[in-house]
């Protein structure tokens, strides 16, 4: 018992002394300022003197206590931390499903009933991937590609994309990659592009029907593909999660993988 209070005491001592370091540090630029401006102030800072005299403590002091005293009667939340934990019902590129579980802490004490069969985490990792039938094929993609000018070592192509859903995305995500770089002429949604790459982030429920058209310079011969990565609210399967001081975010998220342009 005399070790855990010296323990106690001692990690108590530390924690404060660190605190007190970083008020220290964090304080220290605008005392500098301060002093500055009075030591290179040409009048009479006759707003700064004030503050060098006693009398200034007394409505200082009555404004500390005033705001402890009302401090003391707003409630505090001093309710339990809880690990948050999120549960991904997937469809993978490879057209396979599972549920996924992930935090960042370890997925201990967890009892989960998904599609009616039970099931336990209790694993120091901080992931867990379980295979299982689910029925969410909620996305479908329609391609259109046509070419408008050709050069002798590249080629300017149009691409229109559709995208429909059955159910409303949260957030959909577009990535094309290609094996070699190339440019967006113009397009009519906003994009990141880095050399082989565009990135096409659509977010906060952008639409169950999405349309992207670029105009893409490519090298001859190279290829283009797209990623589709498409988040949701809904889950097809109600997960019924449970655990000590953990808060569960249930989502669904479908990934696709189409060709765009193959030899050209």
């Amino acid at each position: 018992m005399a070790f855990a209070a010296f323990k106690t005491l001692a990690l108590t001592l530390i924690f404060w002394s660190v605190l007190g370091l970083v008020f220290l540090l964090w304080t220290m630029p605008f005392l500098l300022g301060f002093a500055a401006v009075y030591r290179s102030g040409r009048g009479d800072l006759w707003a700064m003197r004030l503050f060098r005299r006693l009398i200034v403590l007394v409505p200082i002091g009555i404004l500390v206590i005033g705001g402890a005293v009302y401090l003391r009667t707003v409630p505090s939340y001093d309710g339990p931390w809880e690990q948050e934990v999120t549960v991904t019902q997937k469809l993978d590129a490879e057209n396979m499903t599972a549920v996924e579980f992930s935090s960042f802490g370890y997925l201990k004490g967890i009892k989960a009933t998904v599609y009616g069969r039970e099931i336990t985490l209790d694993e120091h990792v901080p992931f867990k991937r379980i295979e299982m039938p689910l029925e969410m094929n909620w996305m479908r993609e329609e391609l259109l590609s046509t070419p408008l000018e050709e050069k002798v070592a590249e080629i300017l192509v149009h691409l229109k994309l559709r995208l429909d859903f059955e159910r409303a995305p949260f957030t959909v995500n577009l990535r094309l990659k290609s094996d070699r770089p190339f440019s967006v002429d113009r397009a009519n949604v906003k994009y990141q592009h880095k050399k082989n790459r565009a990135t096409i982030r659509w977010a906060h429920c952008p639409g169950q029907s999405l349309v992207p058209e670029l105009d893409v310079w490519l090298p001859n011969g190279a290829n283009l593909d797209a990623e589709i990565a498409a988040t949701f609210l809904e889950v097809p399967v109600l997960a019924s999660c449970k655990g000590k001081y953990i808060h569960f975010i249930n989502r669904a998220e479908i990934k696709r993988k189409v060709k765009l342009l193959g030899r050209i």
